[in-house]
This record gives structure tokens, sequence and C-alpha cells, in this order.
């Protein structure tokens, strides 16, 4: 069986230049290498030969390879890693955007025999929009082999930030609004002048999403950018 995941990020990488990929960037690959391992035949963005879909991009570009599936009669499976909500808070113009992406989805869902939803809250947005797919609820996974602990990679990171004898607290996203980095710096602001509490934000913005203003940031907290996803673990 040859299942097909599409992200799309390897035509937008000729596009726009980004260093995060999210989600898609770093959690498909690892998803494809572990149906590998159990026999499966898996491409990612490679559309030309197929016997499943798997969309995890809902760009409305895919929907000519959703529609050539669905008339072979090849099964459709689509990641809800997008719901409208998410262009809250995410990107600009998202008052524009927003309602034209609820009424799309809602007829993109539909479209599926599977929808994998990430989370509880994304299935119960999928029945109160009445999407008819099955639903299923898969969190998305961490592959253990690559986050496990590794004292060496730990020293070495807090050495090269200055880290070495604090205590941090830490989050790793895109800086955007809805990431919860304003709830983070107010959670910090309760720890300034405590020097053995650090905090680290980790991850940058790319083009196109709103960037969150840091700038009453207190002093104890240091945001460090986009980490290569290689080197993640020693964060």
């Amino acid at each position: 069986m040859k299942i097909s995941m599409v992200t799309g990020l390897s035509t937008l990488s000729k596009l726009i230049s980004f260093k995060n990929a999210g989600g898609m960037g770093t959690q498909v690959p690892i998803l494809a290498g572990k149906l590998k391992e159990q026999g499966f035949d898996v491409v990612i963005d490679d559309t030309e030969d197929f016997d499943v879909l798997h969309l995890h991009n809902p760009m409305p570009n895919f929907v000519p390879t959703i529609k050539k599936a669905k008339k072979e009669g090849k099964p459709v499976i689509i990641h809800a890693r997008h719901i409208p909500e998410l262009v809250k808070g995410g990107f600009k113009f998202d008052k524009i955007l927003y309602p034209v992406f609820e009424r799309y989805s809602r007829w993109l869902y539909n479209q599926a025999d599977v929808v994998v939803c990430a989370t509880p809250y994304v299935k119960r947005w999928m029945e109160k929009n009445n999407i008819k797919s099955r639903l299923e609820v898969i969190p998305n996974g961490v592959d253990i082999e690559r986050f496990s602990y590794d004292d060496e990679k730990r020293r070495v990171f807090r050495k090269k930030h200055g880290f070495e004898d604090k205590f941090i607290i830490f989050s790793v996203g895109l800086l955007i609004p809805r990431k919860g980095v304003s709830d983070f710096i107010e959670v910090a602001k309760k720890f300034e002048g405590n020097k053995k509490y650090q905090f680290l934000w980790v991850g940058s913005t790319e083009k196109g999403l709103e960037k969150v203003d840091v700038s009453d940031a207190p002093e104890n907290i240091e945001f460090i950018g986009h980490v290569p996803f290689e080197e993640m673990v020693s964060v």
C-alpha cells in the first residue's frame, strides 16, 4: 500500500524562505518513517501515484488532488492541523481571512473518509459544524528515541546560553499571539527579581504571521529565536 502524505512545504519553500516548517515539517517525516517501519510505502508531496491520500495542509490548491482521489475511489484522510480558530491571533488580516476559511473548512473536512483530530477540542469543532466524515482523535506523538535525556547536550546548551545553574521554565512555539506569549510574560513577571529562575522562549515568527509584542517582557525572559529541529533535544 502506497500512502501519499501531502504538506505542500516542498513547493512553498521555493517561494518563501522560512526557518520554521512547523508541525508539518517535523511530525510528518517522523510519522512517515514510523509507517515505513510497519511495511507501508510512504511518500511526501508526491501525488502521481498512491493508494491512500493523507492531506496535512488545508490549502485550496490541493482540492483537485482530493477530487481526483475520490473519483478513483481512493481513501482520503485529512489531518485537522488547521481549524478556523487558528487564524485568529496568528495571521495578519485574520478578521478578513477567518469567515472565508471557516466556510471553506466545513466543506473541506466533509470531503474526507476520515478526519484525524489532534485533540478532543478539534473533534468537538467538527461535530459542532456538522462534519459528517468519520472522526478519530489521535494526539500528536513524540519520537521518544529522538527526545531522550542527554546530559552532555543539556550541559552544552546551558553553557552556550549562560544558564548552567538556573531553573529553566521554557516554551517552544512561533512568536505569535495565539501561542500564549503574553501569558508566559505575565507569569515571568511574578518571578522577576528571583535569580534562580530563568524563563526561555524558543521560536521566531515567519512572513505573513502576526508577530507578538514582547517589549514589556521582564529581564528574566530570554527570546532565543529559532532552534533547528535537530538541536531541540538539547533545550
